[in-house]
């Protein structure tokens, strides 16, 4: 499996965190994951997505938020960014098996 990284930039707004649900079940089903483990997964990113957009839509500052997705032989893992240190690792799952 090669190693792939998808980033999802954002603005501050909690209406986006549906589109982050979306976003991730896809990654996560072109990965190997079945349909009811990668709903169920984008599922916890969308409510943790949701909380993340929130705050951060009530700072002074209003900064975007990445989503960063990455894959490799060992784990896909999906990512919170805020500015350029802080990092909040969201979901890490190993990689379904590549039957297709």
């Amino acid at each position: 499996m090669r190693r792939e990284r998808l980033v999802l930039t954002l603005p501050p707004d909690p209406a986006y965190a549906r589109l982050t649900r979306l976003t991730t079940s896809h990654f996560l089903r072109q990965h190997g994951r079945g349909v009811q483990e990668s709903q169920r997964d984008a599922r916890r990113v969308e409510t943790r997505m949701r909380g993340a957009l929130k705050s951060a839509g009530r700072t002074d500052v209003r900064r975007a938020i990445e989503l960063v997705m990455t894959s490799s032989s060992r784990a896909v893992e999906i990512q919170l960014v805020r500015g350029r240190a802080a990092r909040a690792r969201l979901l890490q799952v190993p990689p379904g098996v590549a039957g297709r």
